[in-house]
């Protein structure tokens, strides 16, 4: 990643470079057209430099919660503040994160379902056990933008200590009854009977 941004740095001040070279012979418009030009290559660079270390931090997580949860299941979703309801009871464990919306990593073990978030650090948002969870559905939810509809996950439990029922999460690279599919496939014998699943996209 660290190459990457050196390279669009390099791009950038050689555009700068060159525009700076040429401002002297600029008449009034000129000089308009060279600020919006700069202003977008700016733009351009920061933007760049955002998605590459949102990339970088999402890897990061991936890689984290994978180390501390070996062998167990996972499943790479997403909480969207525009149309899901909040899920963590919490505050503290939302400290720094984004307000507009995260990547939560579903991990299923022998002990039931928790929820992770975070970038170089990663942080439990809560655990629910098998013998708490009431069911896992897969639904469609309207997407942020346009009318289409956006195929979510559904999690339906009893009390908890820091998680708030349900829990509706986007699927990030697979759908919604794919996940449901690898999270639930090495769920226990024992205390699980009880949960309802259904895939109905």
């Amino acid at each position: 990643m660290v190459g990457i941004i050196i390279a669009h740095s390099v791009v950038f001040v050689g555009g700068l470079v060159a525009l700076i070279l040429q401002i002297h012979s600029l008449n009034s418009a000129g000089l308009a057209v060279f600020s919006i030009v700069l202003g977008l290559i700016i733009c351009g660079l920061i933007m760049s430099v955002g998605v590459l270390v949102a990339r970088h931090n999402e890897r990061r997580r991936h890689f984290l919660v994978d180390e501390r949860n070996p062998g167990a299941a996972i499943a790479k979703m997403t909480w969207n503040n525009a149309l899901l309801p909040p899920f963590v009871s919490s505050k503290a464990l939302l400290k720094r994160a984004n307000r507009f919306g995260y990547g939560v990593d579903v991990v299923a073990n022998a002990e039931g379902l928790s929820f992770w978030r975070g970038g170089r650090k990663i942080i439990q948002l809560g655990a629910i056990p098998w013998s708490t969870l009431r069911s896992v559905e897969s639904c469609l939810v309207r997407a942020p933008i346009g009318s289409r509809q956006v195929e979510s996950v559904v999690f339906e439990f009893d009390s908890n200590p820091t998680l708030i029922s349900p829990i509706v999460l986007y699927p990030s690279k697979e759908k919604a009854c794919q996940a449901i599919e690898r999270l639930m496939h090495g769920r226990p014998r024992v205390n699980t009977g009880h949960v309802a699943i259904a895939c109905k996209t």
